[in-house]
């Protein structure tokens, strides 16, 4: 691997990749699975702890981003550019696909809707494309220790603690709860603090963390927090899941302050435990293809349980879902490998015409 590479960053980068695949599909036998019966509590545990795959995007790309003096000019000719380019490749792509997938066609009017939203997951793009054009707002802010642990303690406040406050209140089944959450809905409502409640406060973290230096005692502190937000994670959305009868994520949602310890503490170990550490092939081969994988898996998913009932595989779901995710994620490796070589040899062929 070329010496220029952040190792630690590249193990992350893997690390995201598997739990976005493992989150879509461990969320199809919890979108097709009843509360209670068998194999929904691994399914639901598995969604919960890896929520973490999207935020270690947007850490990774804040440390390798931020603190580079990018301008506005070269953010949006460059950055932004590649990510509406890739959406108007993807999201008609996705259209044809699941036409011919369904063998159904879903009308002019539908097809215009798919194409101008997309998929499901390719939300990740409009987010991402949003939080490259702060960039050159959160530059002068980065360079500045007192305003960016201001602004990391605002987002902690606004983004994280006080959302996850707000859903215990909501779910809770003690008395009033649902009346003090209403009032501190309104009040959040009034504050419209929006700003800090956005994926730029995990940017921010991901460059923080990069260059902050913690000792051996802190780092234990980190750690024994990420090992209690896993079962945090999976327990608070079981425990209410089941109070309430209905599937709830909130607790294992993006902003989670259970997902930041997750994401805090793997980057942490990745970092300080990992930076030796020597990838092989795959690895390497997937942080090439990252954004191809996780724009492919999904039609990798659909592609198979359209043709194969998983859900009536009769193998424990502990073992199912990581035995299918390693299944789509080595398909969609091998796919996005080929799309990387083919525009390779288009690209390369269009220039020397």
């Amino acid at each position: 691997m070329a010496k220029s590479r952040i190792v630690y960053l590249d193990i992350m980068r893997f690390l995201g990749c598997l739990c976005v695949v493992t989150i879509h599909t461990s969320a199809y036998f919890v979108n097709h699975t009843d509360i209670g019966q068998a194999g929904w509590t691994s399914s639901l545990a598995y969604d919960s702890v890896t929520h973490i795959g999207v935020p270690l995007f947007v850490m990774i790309s804040g440390s390798l981003l931020l603190g580079k003096g990018l301008t506005i000019e070269r953010v949006l000719s460059r950055n932004v550019s590649m990510i509406i380019r890739t959406f108007l490749v993807w999201s008609p792509l996705y259209v044809i696909f699941e036409i011919l997938n369904t063998n159904k066609f879903p009308g002019w009017k539908k097809i215009f809707s798919k194409i101008v939203i997309g998929k499901y997951h390719m939300w990740f793009l409009f987010m991402i494309a949003g939080v490259y054009l702060l960039i050159p707002l959160l530059d002068p802010i980065i360079k500045n220790e007192k305003l960016t642990l201001y602004l990391l303690l605002l987002f902690f406040a606004f983004g994280s603690l006080f959302p996850f406050v707000q859903n215990l209140l909501k779910y809770a089944p003690l008395l009033h709860t649902r009346d003090v959450y209403e009032v501190l809905e309104e009040v959040e409502g009034n504050i419209r603090f929006h700003f800090c409640e956005s994926y730029a406060g995990l940017f921010v973290l991901g460059y923080w963390l990069r260059y902050k230096e913690l000792g051996p005692n802190v780092r234990k502190w980190i750690y024994a927090f990420g090992v209690f937000s896993i079962f945090g994670a999976a327990g608070f959305n079981l425990f209410f899941t089941q109070l309430r009868g209905k599937t709830l994520m909130v607790f294992s949602n993006n902003f989670s302050p259970f997902t930041i310890g997750i994401c805090v503490a793997l980057y942490i170990f990745c970092k300080y435990q990992l930076a030796e550490f020597s990838p092989g092939p795959v690895i390497r081969s997937t942080v090439a293809v990252s954004l191809q994988i996780y724009l492919v898996h999904v039609m990798v998913i659909e592609f198979l349980t359209r043709r194969i009932d998983v859900l009536a595989i009769p193998v424990s779901r502990w073992i199912l879902i990581p035995l299918l995710t390693m299944v789509v994620f080595v398909i969609s490796l091998v796919i996005s490998i080929g799309i990387r070589y083919l525009s390779g040899r288009l690209k390369a062929w269009t220039t020397s015409g």
